[in-house]
């Protein structure tokens, strides 16, 4: 991936930060939080094969469990600094983790909105579990949801 920036506001963000989950998955993010806009470029500029060796597969910077981190800890200071729960949409092996790691944070969950039918009515970490149908039709107030992909 390749970055460029004329905007003197988002040089202050474009600077590497040592923490455990990799060095670009933060720049951007940090990058977003200061409002930058992102596009792609129709015609590839560089091409490059992906080994299973590569330090991107193999590092445990960049394993799902640091990735998971690295994104409850974007979601809970800039987007949920305000709200101490949230509604998590979909509850799999990478929502657990987000929602853990968000826990962590001091974020809890106050509903779960899931397709599954073996979650819907029952409790995840005290929170209830709703179809969306369900959940929209009777929420009285707005919500800070987010999924994961």
């Amino acid at each position: 991936m390749i970055a460029c920036t004329n905007s003197d506001k988002h040089i202050q963000a474009t600077v590497y930060r040592n923490d455990d989950w990799p060095e670009d998955y933060d720049l951007f993010l940090r990058l977003a939080m200061e409002g930058a806009r992102f596009g792609q470029v129709a015609t590839p500029l560089l091409s490059w094969r992906w080994h299973e060796n590569s330090t991107s597969r193999s590092h445990p910077a960049f394993s799902l469990a640091t990735i998971a981190r690295c994104r409850a800890y974007f979601l809970a200071h800039p987007f949920l600094i305000a709200h101490k729960q949230n509604v998590q949409w979909g509850f799999g092996d990478t929502g657990s983790e987000l929602a853990g790691n968000l826990r962590a944070l001091g974020k809890n969950m106050a509903a779960v909105i899931e397709l599954h039918p073996g979650r819907i009515g029952q409790l995840i970490h005290r929170a209830p579990v709703f179809h969306p149908h369900d959940y929209f039709k009777n929420a009285a107030t707005n919500v800070v949801a987010y999924s994961m992909a």
